[in-house]
């Protein structure tokens, strides 16, 4: 009986991917490459760990769809091990094509298992009861999914979750009908675009509105940026901050697009970044960080500059039904306590692009 065409396609699309991907090693970086099985994962950690002094952090970071290559992300996950986490990059599909989207949260939460129990096994000093989810696009909707029903899927209680463009677009898998099953006491901060124009706001207002009243939940929705001279957009993909060292080899539309519109810049450095290194560094306390209490001024809207200069340039502002809550600011000391002060090393050369 003769192969059909469109699996004999799909089966060298497959072997295309493996063959393409080497044994990944990134400078810098202590790296374990699991990641050729469909339900595989990098594990990524700091170098030098001392196990009797040194305290390691946890986070399982889920990619957007056919985010398979981890350069996308790159220089958030290095800013991460350099934080001193160890982070797990877990996949949940072969390719763009396989599997279904049905079966995404049981594909990438066997890779989380089996991640969770390699770091156990290891000298890594890591609670890996003690972890934090941090997803973008699909991998935001998955997030919210395993923090909500961890217990259905095998896996411990999160401490919390950052999200980013969380939707799913037409798609319907791992996304739920409602968000009320959301431990009240998990802090979630939730991060939305402007411009996103490939899953919108649909699914974050789904979840403001099905969640309970005092949900530890956040969102913060970035504005079209106003002045061009900055460089920024509020795109879907704004999150994309590419380091080479982590290229695996993988050239999908997902990593080409990457490639084409993935920089670094102050959304990153001051925005996404601050918000995710406070929720890890609460999951190695117990404590809730700074942006889930009603205590930072500069939760309400987070600036660059000071509030009332005319150059000054507001990243986010706070949306939802808790938004309510928050106290706006009066002003922003980037000496004081503030979510984030402005970065002396933000490159704010290029231009707009699409994404």
């Amino acid at each position: 009986m003769p192969v059909p065409l469109r699996i004999l396609i799909l089966g060298l699309m497959t072997l295309c991917v493996h063959l393409a991907q080497a044994q990944l090693s990134v400078d810098g970086i202590e790296t374990t490459d699991r990641y050729h099985a469909p339900d595989g994962y990098y594990l990524f950690a700091p170098e030098s760990v001392d196990p009797s002094s040194d305290s390691l952090g946890l986070v399982v970071f889920i990619h957007g769809y056919g985010g398979l290559n981890p350069l996308n992300y790159g220089a958030w996950l290095r800013h991460m091990v350099d934080e001193g986490n160890v982070v797990i990059y877990p996949r949940y599909q072969r390719n763009l094509l396989l599997p279904g989207t049905k079966k995404f949260a049981h594909t990438v939460s066997r890779g989380i298992r089996g991640a969770l129990e390699e770091i156990a096994a290891s000298t890594w000093p890591v609670d890996t009861s003690s972890y934090c989810f941090v997803g973008h696009s699909y991998g935001g909707t998955l997030s919210l999914l395993l923090s909500a029903e961890y217990a259905k899927y095998k896996l411990p209680r999160p401490h919390g979750a950052v999200v980013v463009a969380p939707g799913t677009s037409r798609f319907k898998g791992g996304r739920l009908e409602s968000y009320a099953g959301l431990d009240p006491r998990m802090p979630i901060a939730v991060i939305s675009h402007e411009d996103d124009h490939v899953v919108g706001t649909e699914l974050v207002e789904l979840l403001d509105t099905t969640v309970t009243d005092n949900c530890l939940m956040r969102w913060w929705h970035q504005p079209h940026p106003s002045n061009p001279m900055t460089a920024l957009s509020a795109q879907h993909n704004e999150c994309y901050a590419l380091d080479m060292a982590f290229d695996s080899g993988l050239r999908n539309f997902t990593t080409k697009r990457a490639l084409r519109i993935g920089r670094l810049d102050v959304i990153d450095t001051n925005l996404l970044w601050p918000i995710t290194d406070q929720l890890l560094a609460s999951a190695k306390t117990g404590d809730l960080p700074r942006w889930a209490t009603n205590q930072v001024r500069s939760q309400f809207e987070v600036t660059l500059g000071e509030a009332r200069d005319s150059s000054s340039l507001v990243l986010a502002k706070a949306r939802g039904r808790n938004a309510k809550r928050w106290a706006a600011p009066t002003s922003l000391d980037p000496s004081s306590e503030d979510l984030t002060a402005p970065s002396e090393h933000v490159d704010r050369s290029g231009h707009p692009d699409e994404r």
